[in-house]
Formats: structure tokens, C-alpha cells, sequence
């Protein structure tokens, strides 16, 4: 049962990098359960006009290693005209620091609004379990004047949702915006 529920959920992360809809992964979809994390958030973050390269980490509640979360997926949409996202788009940390493969990237389309779909498997099946950072955004910030854009959740089917190891999903109770703020830098008088 794990090595066939590994392969399905491997084969739901390279769907979901592609960018691809398929029959199969509308199914996964509509397994959803109860929820058992209270809360996802995206970054609320102020950047110094002088940094050009920066971390923001994704926070997550309470995670009981009991549910078996062993993947997650979701996409949130950005202004290019403010930050992109460097080489690799994010990585593991926190709670995700383990033996986790944590990916993304930026969807084709046109801008100025893009969006970052993330996906995320335990390579051995251990599930998450904890509170804090779930996994980091590395962005880059694009616009030289002060600035800002939020970071939105994508809506159903493409919002943030965690997959158990039975391939069951569930939606985090709440799953706050962020938001990105380049601001100018501040000039210290003696």
C-alpha cells in the first residue's frame, strides 16, 4: 500500500509541476476531509530597497504527525513587476528541513500577475509534525522604488492543500494572505 500510495503521489507532484489537469488528479481532489491544521500562512515581509535577494518563510500551526500529511500543493498568485523567485523557488525548512522534496515554479502565462504553484512529498513517508515554518520562498525583489503586492492563495482546485497517506486532502482551516513590501531604505542622522 505506501509504495502504490508513494507512486500516486509522486505522480500528483509531477502533475502539479507540469502544470497539468488531469481526470485523475480532479479525483485526488475531491477526496477531501476534515481539517486538521488550524492554519497556513503566507509571508507578510518588508524588504529593504538595498536587498535584492531574500527568504520568506510559510508558517504552519500545529501538525499532528498522527493525520499522516505527507504531501502538500498550492498555488498563489504575485506581481512580477515587484519580486520573481530565483533558481531554485523555494526549499525545504522547518518542518519540511527532513528527507522532503519541496518544489516549484511560475506557471506560464502573462504577466504582471503570475502565478507560483509549490508541491511537496516526504521521500520516505514520514509525515509532518509541528508547528513554525513549513518551507521558505526565495525571492528576488524586481522593482527598485517601494513597492509591494500580496501574495494570494489560488481558489479551489488550485488553493493550498495538504494530502495524507492514504491520498485523502484537506484544506487548512484558514489560509491567510501575504504580502511583500519593498521599502526605501532608512538613512540613520547622528
Amino acid at each position: 500500500m505506501k509504495k502504490r500510495s508513494l507512486i500516486a503521489l509522486f505522480s500528483l507532484a509531477i502533475c502539479a509541476f507540469s502544470g497539468a489537469t488531469t481526470r485523475g488528479q480532479d479525483e485526488l481532489i475531491s477526496k477531501e476531509v476534515a481539517s486538521t491544521v488550524a492554519k497556513v500562512s503566507l509571508p507578510e515581509k518588508s524588504v529593504d530597497k538595498s536587498a535584492t535577494n531574500f527568504v520568506a518563510p510559510v508558517i504552519t500551526t500545529a501538525i499532528d504527525a498522527k493525520n499522516n500529511l505527507v504531501g502538500f500543493q498550492g498555488d498563489f498568485t504575485f506581481d512580477e513587476r515587484v519580486v520573481t523567485f530565483q533558481n531554485p523557488a523555494v526549499q525545504k525548512a522547518g518542518i519540511t528541513g527532513g528527507n522532503w522534496n519541496v518544489s516549484a515554479n511560475v506557471l506560464p502565462g502573462n504577466g504582471p500577475m503570475r502565478t507560483l504553484r509549490i508541491s511537496a512529498f516526504s521521500n520516505d513517508f514520514a509525515p509532518l509534525n509541528g508547528s513554525g515554518t513549513l518551507f521558505e520562498l526565495k525571492m528576488t525583489r524586481v522593482s527598485k522604488t517601494a513597492q509591494n503586492t500580496q501574495l494570494v492563495w489560488g481558489e479551489a482546485p488550485n488553493h493550498f492543500y495538504f494530502i495524507d497517506s492514504d491520498l485523502n486532502t484537506q484544506k487548512p482551516v484558514s489560509a491567510p494572505s501575504g504580502s511583500i513590501s519593498a521599502t526605501a531604505s532608512s538613512t540613520k542622522h547622528k
